[in-house]
C-alpha cells in the first residue's frame, strides 16, 4: 500500500552552506513518498542562484515521479521566517507538513518516525527531537538555547502538522506575533482548538554549529517577552509545554537568584571561567549580567503592555 505523502518545508535566508547540508539530509530520508519545498526569503548570498539551478533541473526532467520532487519558492522581498513557512504551506500537497530549519540536518528515518506517530485523526502535530551538533554534546551557553533533545518544545525546526490542521487554524502568525516564538503560538493555537499532540524522541534532527556573537545574544533577549502575550491569549493553555514559569507568574526563577546574589555569584563564575571556560569572553560578560537584565526589561515592559502578571 502506498504511503501518504509528506511535504517538507525548509525556509532559508543567507545560509547557503547550511542549506546544502540540510537538503542533502532530507533527500536521503528513507520515507518513500515526500516532497521538499524550499522557500528562499530574499537571500543575497548566492542561495537564489543555487535554487534556480535546482528549479531548472526539475523542470527539465521528463517523467519524474511525484515523490522527492523539490519545489522552489523565491520571495521578492524579505518577509520573515513565519511568512516563508506559510508560503510553503500554501503549495504543500502532502497529508502532513513537516518543518525543518535550514541550519539543521535530518536523520535518515526522520520522516518515518514522524509519520508513525499519527495514529489517530485527532492527533494534530508531532514534536521532534532537536539535538545541538551531535549526540551527548553538552555545549555551553548560548548553545543550549537551541537544544530540544527531550522533544518537549514545539519548535518549528523539527515538527510535523497534519495539513488539515493548518488549513483549519491558519499558519504561523509573523505579523501579530513578532517575538520569534510564532512556532509556540501556533502549537498553542492548535492545542486550544482541540487537536492532540505527541513527542517523538526518535524523530531526530541535528542543529548545525551556530555562530553566536554579542548582537545575536542581544536579539535573543527579546524572544522571552512573548510570554505575557501568550498568557493573555491562552490563559489556560500557555503552560502546556512546561515553560520555566513558576506558578504561572515567575519566569525563570533561578535567574532571579543569580541577579540577587550577583556580587557573590559573579566572582565565582569568573574563577570557573578562567579555569576551564570555553565560551568566548565577550559572550560570558554579555550574559553576566547584561543579557539577564535585558530579558527582564523586555518581559516586564510587555507584561505592563498586556496587563498580564508575569515577573
Amino acid at each position: 500500500m502506498e504511503r501518504k505523502k509528506i511535504s517538507v518545508v525548509i525556509p532559508t535566508y543567507n545560509r547557503l552552506p547550511s542549506l546544502k547540508e540540510c537538503l542533502l539530509s532530507v533527500l536521503e530520508n528513507d520515507y518513500p513518498n515526500f516532497e521538499i519545498i524550499v522557500v528562499d526569503d530574499f537571500s543575497k548570498d548566492g542561495t537564489r542562484e543555487y535554487l534556480k539551478k535546482i528549479k531548472d533541473k526539475n523542470e527539465n526532467i521528463k517523467n519524474e515521479s511525484s515523490d522527492k520532487k523539490i519545489k522552489i519558492i523565491i520571495n521578492n522581498e524579505n518577509l520573515g521566517v513565519a511568512e516563508a513557512r506559510n508560503a510553503g504551506i500554501k503549495v504543500a500537497t502532502g497529508e502532513w507538513v513537516a518543518f525543518i530549519d535550514d541550519d539543521c540536518r535530518a536523520e535518515k528515518n526522520w520522516l518515518s518516525e514522524l509519520e508513525k506517530c499519527f495514529t489517530e485523526e485527532k492527533l494534530g502535530f508531532v514534536i521532534g527531537n532537536t539535538i545541538y551538533f551531535q549526540e551527548n554534546y553538552r555545549g555551553n551557553f548560548p548553545e543550549r538555547l537551541v537544544n530540544n533533545n527531550c522533544a518537549q518544545w514545539p519548535g518549528a525546526g523539527n515538527i510535523a502538522y497534519r495539513k488539515k490542521v493548518l488549513d483549519e487554524i491558519g499558519g504561523f502568525d509573523g505579523v501579530n506575533f513578532p517575538y520569534a516564538n510564532e512556532d509556540t503560538e501556533l502549537a498553542l493555537r492548535a492545542f486550544s482548538a482541540g487537536w492532540k499532540y505527541v513527542s517523538s524522541k526518535k524523530a531526530k534532527v541535528y542543529h548545525q554549529k551556530a555562530i553566536w556573537n554579542v548582537s545575536a545574544l542581544w536579539r535573543s533577549a527579546h524572544n522571552f517577552s512573548a510570554w505575557p502575550l501568550l498568557k493573555k491569549k491562552y490563559p489556560r493553555k500557555f503552560q502546556e509545554f512546561k515553560p520555566d514559569i513558576l506558578g504561572g507568574v515567575i519566569f525563570a526563577p533561578k535567574e532571579y537568584f543569580y541577579l540577587l546574589f550577583l556580587p557573590i555569584v559573579l566572582p565565582l563564575l569568573m574563577i570557573r571561567y578562567f579555569l576551564k571556560g570555553t565560551t568566548k569572553w565577550k559572550i560570558f560578560f554579555t550574559k553576566w549580567p547584561g543579557w539577564l537584565i535585558l530579558k527582564r526589561i523586555y518581559l516586564w515592559r510587555e507584561a505592563i503592555r498586556q496587563k498580564t502578571l508575569i515577573l
